[in-house]
């Protein structure tokens, strides 16, 4: 007993009984599921993402380098001197090959994080499993409950993989860019605000219905993944019932059931996708539309064109991965809600 608490933080008792649904699962509890799980490796996740967070703001480097670049060519004339070009070359190179090699090192540290993260649950799970009354695993198959840890266990790798690759990249691309757009030209953050609002509303409707079947999903693949556990460990007393025909039917029908949640979750994704490839056609005339006129006005320099449209490029590519994440998101979501009750009952 004394290992288990010195190797497994409390965690706030869940007055519910076991044989209750499962508690509501808000966003707010993801991460500090993630933080239980993440133990004393809390300090240095903390330090590594957010050195990991600044490192990936110079995304926005290049894209100015390039238009400082094509105005340098725009009003050169022959004989000049070219050091200013050869000093935007060697900085590019250099910084390029810095921040490279600092966020491989920094990616790879926090994903062995996420590795130590997954063990834990899993052993601390089974250590769970093994704690609970006798009546408490009445209420549910044990390979139900083995299925809900494995699921929940590889959503903590998951979630920190999105976060280290993804999830702060795109955060740094809104920013970032909203930042730039209110440096060079206010006019473009209205643009970005608008295009910001269609998109999260987008987002929003399509991800409430995501969410509701990937629960759906979920609770039929513990059910299809508990018969086939179960079903394999028994195979001896269900051969000599001679009830492995009503055992295959169970499972065929369990199988087909969630090949129908899935089946829907790739069509909503499927209209998703529709509505916000329409919305990045109308930006896309808007804003080229919107920067010819601000080189018109003499707002900004011809070279500056390129470095507005890479930022606006940045920022629909963004928004693509972060639509393409939702959906994923949504269902990492509910592995993590779906396993932690077994930790909180």
């Amino acid at each position: 007993m004394t290992r288990r608490v010195r190797t497994r933080p409390s965690i706030p008792e869940d007055a519910a009984d076991a044989s209750l649904p499962d508690p509501p699962f808000s966003w707010g509890e993801v991460p500090r599921s993630i933080w239980y799980f993440i133990a004393e490796d809390k300090r240095r996740f903390v330090v590594l993402n957010s050195i990991l967070f600044f490192i990936f703001f110079y995304e926005l480097v290049p894209p100015y380098i390039a238009g400082k670049v094509v105005d340098f060519f725009t009003t050169y004339e022959k004989g000049q001197p070219l050091s200013l070009f050869v000093f935007y070359c060697v900085f590019l190179g250099a910084s390029y090959a810095i921040v490279s090699l600092l966020r491989v090192t920094t990616k790879n540290a926090i994903s062995k994080m996420g590795i130590s993260a997954k063990v834990r649950s899993r052993v601390w799970g089974f250590e769970r499993l093994m704690d609970m009354a006798l009546q408490w695993h009445t209420n549910e198959a044990s390979g139900n409950r083995v299925q809900r840890l494995f699921n929940g266990s590889q959503s903590l790798t998951d979630w920190i993989k999105l976060t280290r690759n993804r999830l702060l990249l795109i955060l740094v691309s809104f920013v970032g860019v909203l930042g730039v757009f209110l440096f060079l030209s206010p006019w473009f953050v209205l643009f970005m605000l608008a295009y910001l609002v269609l998109f999260f509303t987008i987002e929003i409707i399509f991800s409430r219905k995501v969410g509701v079947l990937s629960n759906a999903f979920n609770r039929s693949r513990e059910v299809s993944s508990g018969a086939y556990i179960e079903g394999a460990a028994n195979v001896f007393s269900i051969k000599a019932l001679g009830v492995q025909d009503n055992m295959e039917a169970r499972v065929q029908g369990n199988e087909e059931e969630s090949k129908r949640m899935e089946f829907a979750l790739a069509n909503t994704g499927m209209r998703k996708w529709y509505f916000f490839q329409t919305l990045n056609g109308v930006s896309y005339a808007s804003f080229l539309l919107m920067t010819g006129w601000e080189v018109l006005e003499g707002r900004i320099t011809v070279g500056f064109i390129l470095t507005f449209f890479s930022y606006f490029l940045k920022l629909r590519d963004a928004a693509i991965e972060m639509s393409e994440l939702t959906t994923e998101v949504v269902q990492l979501k509910s592995d993590l809600a779906r396993m932690m009750p077994i930790f909180k009952q």
